[in-house]
């Protein structure tokens, strides 16, 4: 879900907040040194599994034309597992296509 700071009809870029929920898919294999993945073994995790996150964050959309955006932002990601916290920051960039009528 998200919010947008000003009306995005006929806008050149609008300001965000996002909030939203999912099912993240952990991966525990990803760049971790010998002795953490060792120990993550031994508490018994898995290496992969899904479970519940929620993500939150900010941007900008880049309004190119009247069918694509370019959304530039950060996003805070939190997933719920057992024991340690995992959570992280990401920043990017995607394409976004819009589809319907802006009016």
């Amino acid at each position: 879900m998200r919010a947008y700071s000003n009306e995005v009809n006929n806008a050149s870029a609008a300001f965000y907040v996002a909030a939203g929920a999912n099912f993240a898919l952990t991966e525990l294999n990803i760049s971790l040194p010998p002795q953490t993945r060792q120990a993550i073994l031994e508490s018994g995790e898995k290496f992969s599994e899904q479970k519940p996150a929620i993500v939150g964050g900010a941007g900008v959309m880049l309004f190119a034309g009247s069918v694509v955006a370019i959304d530039v932002g950060v996003r805070y990601h939190h997933i719920f597992t057992s024991g340690q916290q995992t959570s992280f920051t990401t920043a990017g960039f995607r394409f976004d296509f819009l589809f319907g009528n802006p009016q």
